[in-house]
C-alpha cells in the first residue's frame, strides 16, 4: 500500500480489512490506517473509496478480535458512525445485525462495570429501528446469544455482577415471549453458564436454574447438551430430574418425556 504506482481500490481495501476482521490477533492499528487512507482520499475526490457498513463492520471486528480492554467502546463509536451516517442520507452506511452483534461481542472480555448495560441498550437500539420498519433487523438467536454471553463475563464487583444478571433476566424474558426469536440447546446452555458466573447465592442461582431448564422443556430443546450442562453447573437441580438414577448416578434418558426435546435436531447416523 505504500507503492504510489500501485493504488488500491474499494475491492482491494475490502478484502484485507476482511482478511484482518477475521484473523486472531490485534491489527486494529492497521486497519484503523487503511480506513484513515480510504477516507482521506475519498475526501480528495476518490468517490469509489468511500467506506460502508461492510468495511466499517470489519473494523469493529477487528476490535473484537484485538482482546483490547476499550474493544466495546472503541466498536460502538464506530456503529454509532454507521447509524449517523445512514441517518444522514447515506445509504451505503444502512446498519445490519452483524454490526450490532459484532458490536456487542466487541465488549465481551472487557472489565467495565457498564459493559452489561451497554450492549443491552445496543440491542433496544437495533430493536427500535426493526420496530420503526427496518425489517432486515429483526433480532435471532445469534444476538442474544451474544449478549448473554457478554454478561457470563462479568466483572467481579458486586455492582457488576448486579447488572449482569438483571441483563440476564431481561434475555430470559425475551426467550419466554419473543415471537421471532429461535433459540436453541446452545442459547439455553450459554444462559445457565452466565447465571453460574453472575448469581453469587446458591438458592437464587437454583430458582434461575430451574426457570430456564422449564424453559428448556417447553421449546422442546433438551438434549445431551443441556442435559450435561445442568449435571455440571447444578447438580442440585439434575439430581432431583424425575428420570435421575440415584442407584447408579445417571439418567434414564429412555423415561425423559418426549416433549422436552421435540425441537432437537438429530444427528445423522453416518
Amino acid at each position: 500500500l505504500q507503492d504510489n504506482s500501485v493504488r488500491p481500490d474499494k475491492v482491494t481495501f475490502s478484502v484485507l480489512l476482511d482478511i484482518l476482521s477475521r484473523s486472531k490477533g490485534d491489527y486494529v492499528d492497521l486497519a484503523e490506517k487503511w480506513l484513515k487512507e480510504m477516507a482521506e482520499r475519498y475526501i480528495k475526490g476518490e468517490l469509489g473509496l468511500k467506506p460502508d457498513t461492510f468495511i466499517y463492520t470489519a473494523l469493529i471486528n477487528c476490535y473484537w478480535k484485538s482482546g483490547r480492554q476499550n474493544a466495546g467502546f472503541e466498536a460502538e463509536k464506530v456503529l454509532n458512525l454507521i447509524e449517523e451516517n445512514y441517518d444522514q442520507g447515506d445509504i451505503g452506511c444502512k446498519p445490519d445485525i452483524f454490526a450490532y452483534t459484532s458490536t456487542i461481542n466487541a465488549y465481551g472480555r472487557s472489565w467495565s462495570e457498564d459493559k452489561s448495560h451497554k450492549v443491552w441498550e445496543i440491542y433496544k437500539r437495533m430493536k427500535e429501528r426493526y420496530s420503526n420498519g427496518d425489517v432486515s433487523l429483526k433480532p435471532n438467536k445469534i444476538i442474544l446469544t451474544s449478549i448473554i454471553n457478554v454478561c457470563g463475563y462479568p466483572t467481579k464487583s458486586p455492582a457488576g455482577k448486579k447488572t449482569s444478571l438483571k441483563v440476564l433476566l431481561e434475555c430470559m424474558l425475551e426467550l419466554q415471549t419473543s415471537k421471532f426469536i429461535n433459540p436453541d440447546s446452545k442459547t439455553i446452555c450459554t444462559l445457565l453458564n452466565a447465571l453460574k458466573y453472575t448469581v453469587e447465592n446458591d438458592a437464587q442461582l437454583y430458582r434461575i436454574g430451574a426457570a430456564v431448564f422449564e424453559l428448556s422443556c417447553k421449546k422442546g430443546l433438551t438434549d445431551e447438551l443441556v442435559l450435561n450442562t445442568l449435571k455440571d453447573s447444578y447438580p442440585k437441580l439434575y439430581q432431583k430430574l424425575p428420570f435421575y438414577d440415584g442407584a447408579t448416578g445417571h439418567l434414564e434418558m429412555n423415561q425423559m418425556p418426549s416433549e422436552w426435546s421435540r425441537h432437537v435436531r438429530r444427528r445423522r447416523k453416518k
